[in-house]
């Protein structure tokens, strides 16, 4: 009698739960067809085009040498394959399969992760809230076959498995997560970092266990990435002649890494444009104070670009390299290109800025005033946020910054509560409103800045 009552329970606990997950992702479903309807997209432009292109038979078969990652391409492959197969000239397979696919990640796995993280609850409007914020946002994720929000999804879905509290059938769990990292390392080359993260993090958190068995689940995390490795090493074989799990990436020859770092000296965002009206597509911001620093030290970006030179001018100009960071953080979260292809130039968008800054500003107060914050949480976010800290001092581009923002909308999901809200503005709306209003100058006087320093090449 007590085992058929404890069953009663467990379902008429899990209905709720059930139905929120169905009801939030009908709604997330039908937002995003709706917006591929109201778009219009039917042609792919420069990286999403490849990544189409690259998603193919006969493509896989013989991966060329000028891309990096192979998982991406075969993500696509079977969406890619019905599409031919139909003759579906309008991509409806892709605005079917897309949307089906992020809404159920979004308003699933990626909205329980931060509860995992963060605690709290989640309902329909909840999840809801969450997704369409990210969509909101980052619309071009969604509209174009681009790698950023599947690595972060890959990436999130290794953490939450990583740190699975229940520990049931945990090494499972856990080479399910090395498979997931892997994948999210070979879509976007700079998660090695997170990668790396979740190498350290798990010998501790498996706490409960002995040594030897921490041990054994973190060989089964990295023979899980080795498996998902197996294929790219198999590309580098033939390629380079070296069967190595890892991803070379390059420009010309030479390190992306190193490549990109010199850039972000110089340029404080760049963007891709596929408008009729400008010189060329891809538009440079210029970072006049950057551009100085390199005229002060010539020799060092006249020859190779190189992680040692970046790190000396780094040590010998302190104080300049603070400062392009900051410029470099401020136009990450100025997300008025979230299209990524934009057909409008940015400097007509101060509307989408403001409104970019006033939801970054809210989602930062909620974490920064969640109830009850622990010290576990540092363990979900870092994998999440040091590629994030690695990449920020290179070029930019906004949609780099998409793990932040969705950490504060996963805060926002989880923690907001409307009575300690107003309880918030009630007790502190000076010195809130004191932060906001010099925040956002301060932002705004960054961003116009940026705006002014077009430029449609390298400077």
């Amino acid at each position: 009698m007590d085992t058929v009552r404890m069953r009663q329970s467990m379902l008429s606990t899990s209905t709720p739960s059930v139905r929120s997950n169905v009801y939030s992702f009908l709604i997330v479903f039908i937002s995003l067809f709706t917006a591929h309807h109201f778009f219009g997209i039917t042609d792919f432009p420069y990286d999403s085009k490849l990544y189409w292109s690259l998603s193919t038979p006969e493509a896989i078969a013989n991966f060329p040498d000028n891309v990096r990652g192979y998982v991406y391409a075969y993500l696509l492959l079977p969406i890619h394959f019905l599409t031919d197969a139909v003759s579906d000239s309008g991509q409806f397979i892709f605005r079917l399969s897309s949307s089906l696919l992020y809404a159920y990640l979004l308003t699933g796995p990626v909205a329980s992760f931060f509860r995992q993280c963060f605690g709290g609850s989640l309902t329909t409007i909840r999840r809801t809230v969450f997704a369409l914020l990210t969509v909101s946002v980052f619309p071009g994720l969604f509209l174009y076959p681009l790698s950023d929000m599947p690595a972060a999804i890959c990436l999130i879905i290794a953490i939450k498995l990583a740190l699975n509290p229940e520990r049931k059938h945990w090494l499972v769990l856990l080479f399910f997560s090395g498979a997931a990292a892997s994948a999210a390392y070979n879509i976007r080359t700079i998660y090695l970092f997170a990668f790396i993260a979740l190498l350290f993090t798990i010998p501790f958190t498996l706490h409960e266990k002995s040594w030897r068995a921490r041990g054994l689940g973190l060989m089964i995390f990295i023979f899980g990435a080795f498996l998902i490795a197996l294929p790219q090493m198999a590309i580098n074989k033939r390629i380079h002649n070296i069967a190595s799990p890892l991803v070379f990436a390059t420009v010309e020859g030479k390190s992306l890494m190193a490549t990109q770092l010199f850039w972000g000296i110089t340029v404080q965002r760049y963007e891709t444009y596929v408008g009729k009206d400008t010189p060329a597509p891809s538009i440079y911001y210029r970072d006049p104070a950057g551009i100085i620093l390199r005229s002060l030290n010539e020799s060092v970006f006249t020859s190779e670009p190189s992680i040692s030179g970046y790190a000396s001018l780094l040590m010998s100009h302190p104080m300049q390299f603070l400062g392009i960071y900051g410029r470099h953080f401020v136009n990450g979260i100025d997300v008025r290109d979230g299209l990524v292809y934009i057909t409008k130039p940015s400097i007509n968008k101060s509307t989408t800025a403001i409104l970019c800054f006033s939801l970054f500003f809210f989602g930062a107060l909620i974490f920064c005033t969640r109830q009850n914050p622990r010290q576990v949480e540092i363990v979900y976010l870092a994998p999440l946020l040091i590629p994030l800290l690695a990449i920020l001092p290179g070029a930019i581009e906004t949609r780099f910054f998409l793990p932040l923002y969705l950490i504060l909308f996963g805060a926002i999901a989880t923690q907001f509560q409307w009575h300690d809200f107003q309880k918030l503005l009630r007790n502190h709306w000076i010195p809130l409103l004191a932060a906001y209003i010099v925040l956002g100058t301060s932002f705004l006087a960054i961003t116009t800045t940026t705006m002014a320093n077009v430029s449609y090449s390298l400077p």
